[in-house]
């Protein structure tokens, strides 16, 4: 997972401080660690924050650990900087896109669509079109990109990139990201959980867009700004 600069989080930590080696200690500390502040229980819903439990930080980075519910008492899993969100997990999947990278141009084309210039804030990009995610994130300084797929867990880590797997419910507060994009088959399956997410004004793209995604959009209180084949670009509010 990435940085962000402010971050007030509860970390479990081994051999922190003036403890016996190995002990386990609970510590506050003001820490630059991306997303504690937005994400949500995916079970319990925006009512209720995760605590990140860390095992492992480098370059203030979260390497390994566990996000908490307070609530319902589940953790989620962070591995090799991957976290693992969905509430029931299927077998993991072996990534054949790793091996293929994406290209800057479909990287362009994506941050276009998304309309972000400029950091800071969070983008989320769902599905097999977060591949370009290091391309964006290296394109605009200070954006964070969330790459949301069971893919990314085989990924490279790369600066600015956040690798996670998520369910049915997207696990952040309400308006709090300044683009989402769903890609790959997954327009229908999270269009909900996007507009929730998106903070208003901000751009919601459908790469594959389901043929009632324009009255769906508009009920909802979406603007669409542009429509190409199946490339739907809307905008909350």
């Amino acid at each position: 997972m990435g940085t962000v600069l402010g971050a007030t989080t509860l970390l479990l930590t081994k051999g922190a401080g003036a403890s016996a080696p190995g002990a386990v200690v609970l510590e506050r500390a003001t820490m630059h660690i991306l997303l504690t502040d937005i994400l949500i229980c995916p079970v319990c819903g925006p009512g209720h924050g995760l605590i990140l439990l860390a095992d492992r930080i480098v370059d203030r980075r979260v390497e390994a650990g566990a996000l908490g519910c307070p609530n319902c008492r589940r953790q989620y899993p962070v591995t090799d900087g991957f976290a693992e969100l969905r509430v029931d997990p299927a077998r993991p999947v072996v990534a054949q896109l790793a091996a293929s990278p994406a290209s800057e141009e479909e990287a362009v084309r994506l941050a276009a669509l998304m309309g972000v210039t400029r950091g800071p804030g969070y983008v989320v990009i769902v599905g097999e079109g977060a591949r370009p995610g290091a391309h964006i994130a290296a394109m605009i300084p200070e954006l964070q990109v969330i790459a949301c797929s069971p893919e990314a867990a085989a990924w490279p880590d790369a600066p600015g990139v956040n690798r996670m797997a998520a369910d049915v419910r997207l696990p952040f507060f309400d308006s709090t990201i300044r683009a989402v994009a769903l890609t790959g088959g997954t327009e229908a399956v999270f269009m909900a959980e996007a507009i929730r997410v998106l903070a208003p004004g901000c751009r919601l793209v459908l790469d594959r867009a389901p043929g009632d995604a324009s009255d769906a959009l508009a009920g909802a209180g979406m603007r669409v700004l542009a429509r190409q084949k199946d490339t739907i670009v809307a905008a909350k509010g």
